[in-house]
């Protein structure tokens, strides 16, 4: 199903429940090499609620008009932000810097700071396709597309592909949630957007972390007490990929169940991989061969996780994390969510997750 089934009625709450997952689908395992992805979508939902209805009805919108709110987002992000004693224009790119940051930047400096005032100069038209251009070539065609390698999917629940007179169209009953669900849906949205501009900024940001972190963010253990010890475990192998061998020097510790999942700093979640390793898994959920690894390693060496933890003061709590694994697989696999796999990248999860973790 790419669409709900009422083209003129509002969707049913299981329906509109199954966009949620989906959106959350998205965000979970979407491909973000650059931050386009959440303006293009935080565009599309204030429009909705700009220019929808409740009907649960199809709702189009002009390229122009998604372009504009494009710009919009950025305008202020394309300032220099003040942090470790500089100011640093934030990175919104994986390689060069976006090109919308500076297309907005240019426009700020030559024009006018006032994305208002610009909007009503001979220069505008010009900015406005170029901005245009950056959607329909990046974000739009790429913002449904989730996973890689050869676990690619191509889901299209929020508008077709298909251009029409300079517009897209969103599809029945997606006004409608996004209207309804804004708050939700701005504030997931933003917050990924956040977490992927901290992830690419360390050396700008520093130390600095929000109100937001500072007043309910759980605080990470300081974990290299541990990890000499898992490399030991490990007979220095990489956890995901055993043919490579590790550096003490550079290893890092992973969280098995990612801590964006659920915040849990006990050793039986600990692994020991390459910094590439790493990264590629970042706040996914692993395979079914991985989760199948993971659970072999803590039955089989329970007695020495446990005495890991107890010389570095943790805890091992072996149950605790079963739990949270089998709640992470089990509300992953409800939504359809996308799992990584060392060799493969972003692949669907199968279903032999339950008879690993014995549910």
């Amino acid at each position: 199903m790419t669409s709900f089934e009422a083209a003129t009625n509002p969707p049913a709450a299981a329906e509109q429940l199954a966009f949620l997952d989906r959106v959350q689908r998205l965000l979970d395992s979407g491909r973000f090499t650059a931050t386009y992805k959440f303006a293009l979508f935080l565009a599309l939902a204030e429009l909705a609620v700009e220019r929808g209805d409740d009907s649960g009805a199809t709702l189009r919108l002009s390229l122009d008009d998604i372009a504009t709110r494009f710009l919009g987002l950025y305008w202020q992000q394309a300032t220099p932000y003040a942090a470790n004693g500089a100011m640093t224009v934030l990175q919104q790119n994986t390689g060069q810097q976006a090109a919308i940051i500076g297309l907005v930047g240019n426009a700020r400096a030559n024009i006018s700071p006032d994305l208002e005032v610009v909007k009503r100069r001979p220069e505008w038209p010009g900015v406005l396709a170029q901005a245009r251009s950056t959607v329909v070539t990046m974000p739009l065609k790429k913002l449904q597309t989730i996973g890689s390698g050869s676990g690619i999917v191509t889901d299209c629940f929020l508008y077709s592909h298909e251009v029409i007179k300079g517009s897209i169209e969103l599809l029945p009953g997606v006004a409608v949630c996004m209207r309804r669900f804004f708050p939700l849906l701005q504030g997931m949205v933003r917050a990924k957007w956040l977490a992927w501009i901290q992830s690419q900024n360390h050396a700008a940001l520093g130390a600095t972390q929000d109100l937001e972190s500072f007043m309910f963010g759980p605080t990470r253990a300081d974990l290299s007490g541990v990890k000499s010890a898992l490399l030991e475990l490990q007979g220095g192998r990489c956890f995901y990929r055993p043919n490579v061998g590790l550096d003490p020097a550079t290893a890092q510790v992973d969280h098995f169940i990612p801590w964006a999942k659920y915040p849990c700093d006990v050793v039986t979640n600990f692994v020991l991989t390459s910094p590439k390793a790493n990264a590629q898994k970042s706040d996914h959920l692993a395979t079914t061969r991985h989760l199948a690894l993971w659970c072999d390693r803590n039955r089989t060496h329970r007695q020495m996780l446990a005495d890991i933890a107890a010389d570095n003061r943790f805890e091992s709590a072996t149950g605790t994390i079963n739990q949270i694994a089998a709640w992470a697989y089990s509300s992953h696999a409800a939504m359809g969510g996308l799992a990584w796999d060392a060799s493969e990248g972003l692949v669907p999860l199968d279903g032999n997750w339950r008879a690993v973790l014995g549910i």
